[in-house]
């Protein structure tokens, strides 16, 4: 019997989702179990994987040839069609599962928690939250998020983002989580940020650690460090990654520079969330880069 077409490529799409979630630097146990079971809950999914990762090295491939010379059109067509299949097959990514509150990219939310407390979710942000007579506790699995806080002495508000937790009694302050990199910024009030060591930080300060070491607290541009929560996208000497990150993140928009020289380049500037092509104009002006609009997304290439 011929297999179901619909079933087909929902499973190509969750594979494609794995493959990416597998190469993240946010991967957790939780992930790690979840693939195992999708993997054992049926034969095709394995089979799946294999060609999603077929398509993955042969994208690669083409990307070292597009490095090397991409002078032929002919050849740069090519390229770009074998970047539109693989877009194709991610287009189905989704959130992680479980989570209390997640948002997809280009969305943010504001919930009110149930201690009166507000928490604002960034676009691709996921979180958890726990709330009980002795405790208040949010685990902050990726993304950023803005918490103000309603004070209680008996009941430390506490943000756990990986191995840091940021604890306060009654504040505002910012949360990013990028893998293994932490960022607290904090508007108004203060808060200790620990890890292996620990620091206090006040009102327009920030701090990053990497896994559990946590850097010195140093000034913070309110303006420029929580300009997401205006609809802005402040770039200030940023990779062409970052700046894809953000903008992924920001307006849901799916960017793709599969050359690493061209992902290292870097772009500043202040853009409106709600424009993500002057981004892309700014990045075709200034870097004289080329994209190709794809449907699903868009592919950045030299």
């Amino acid at each position: 019997m011929a297999a179901d077409p619909t079933l087909k490529a929902e499973t190509d799409r969750a594979a494609a989702g794995w493959l990416i979630r597998l190469g993240s630097p946010a991967l957790d146990d939780a992930d790690r179990r979840a693939f195992r079971a999708w993997l054992d809950a049926d034969p095709a999914h394995a089979a799946a994987l294999d060609e999603a990762r077929r398509l993955w090295n042969g994208l690669a491939g083409a990307a070292s040839d597009v490095e090397r010379s991409i002078r032929r059109r002919r050849r740069r067509r090519a390229f770009l069609a074998f970047a539109a299949c693989l877009l194709a097959a991610l287009a189905g990514l989704s959130l992680r599962p479980g989570a209390d509150y997640a948002t997809p990219r280009g969305e943010t939310a504001t919930v009110t928690l149930a201690d009166g407390s507000r928490l604002t979710l960034d676009g691709d942000s996921a979180a958890d939250v726990e709330i009980d007579a002795r405790l208040r506790r949010v685990d902050l699995h990726r993304g950023r998020a803005f918490f103000e806080v309603t004070p209680d002495a008996a009941r430390p508000f506490v943000v756990s983002a990986g191995p840091v937790e940021t604890a306060v009694l009654g504040t505002a302050f910012a949360v990013e989580r990028r893998g293994d990199a932490v960022e607290v910024v904090v508007e108004r009030g203060r808060v200790e940020v620990r890890a292996d060591d620990a620091v206090e930080l006040g009102p327009e300060q920030r701090v990053t650690a990497a896994g559990d070491r946590i850097g010195a607290p140093e000034p913070a541009a309110l303006a420029t460090a929580l300009a997401w929560r205006r609809g802005l996208m402040v770039f200030e000497d940023r990779t062409l990654g970052e700046v894809a990150e953000e903008l992924g993140r920001a307006t849901g928009a799916r960017l793709v520079i599969p050359q690493a020289s061209v992902r290292a380049l870097r772009l500043s500037g202040v853009f409106r969330e709600d424009r993500p092509a002057a981004v892309l104009d700014a990045i075709e002006s200034a870097l004289g880069l080329h994209t190709a609009r794809l449907g699903v997304a868009t592919v950045i290439y030299r």
